[in-house]
């Protein structure tokens, strides 16, 4: 078919969240769809192990870990990936920040979910996340244990919920110490 019908019948199917049902091999793996932003996708260090230790996390556990990336327009249209509706997902992961109204679309879908580094408060949702305050805090204080004095703060602290608890972690070592921020 055409480029533009194929287009429109992953718009429609999209629209009415339809899913093949895969009638194949019995024995084939379970899967796993990786949500990540378009954003992240070049990302060499942190979230290119946080990636590879779902994949391998995945396949000791018998799932086969597909990873897709949603971009801008994606999210801006709440339109999922065309592998969603190609294969039968037993679980979704959703890596990095993605806003509010495209989590709900995804939670609405009613397929167990579980977002990785970060969390969404008007959610009940499974979440896994560093512990940016308690890690921080133990960072800065053994800074401050070898000699140092003058110990700043780089961060975007209203950008993420990650970013804000890293600041809480300072603050409260810097403060412990009896130091000031300057």
């Amino acid at each position: 078919v055409s480029e533009e019908l194929r287009a429109r019948v992953f718009e429609a199917a999209n629209r009415l969240n339809y899913r093949t049902e895969a009638k194949f091999n019995k024995k084939r793996r379970s899967n796993l769809l990786v949500l990540l932003p378009e954003y992240i996708r070049n990302d060499r260090i942190f979230y290119y192990e946080v990636y590879w230790s779902i994949e391998k996390r995945a396949k000791e556990n018998g799932y086969t870990a597909v990873m897709c990336s949603v971009t801008q327009e994606m999210e801006g249209q709440l339109t999922l990936p065309e592998l969603y509706h190609e294969i039968v997902f037993q679980g979704i992961l959703l890596v990095g920040v993605l806003s509010l109204s495209y989590v709900r679309k995804i939670y609405e879908l009613e397929i167990p979910l579980v977002t990785v580094d970060h969390y969404y408060d008007s959610l009940q949702l499974d979440s896994v996340v560093t512990a940016n305050v308690e890690e921080a805090y133990k960072i800065v204080t053994h800074l401050i244990n070898i000699g140092h004095q003058q110990i700043g703060f780089i961060g975007a602290i209203e950008m993420t919920k990650s970013f804000k608890e890293r600041w809480t972690g300072y603050q409260n070592a810097i403060s412990d110490a009896g130091l000031k921020i300057d």
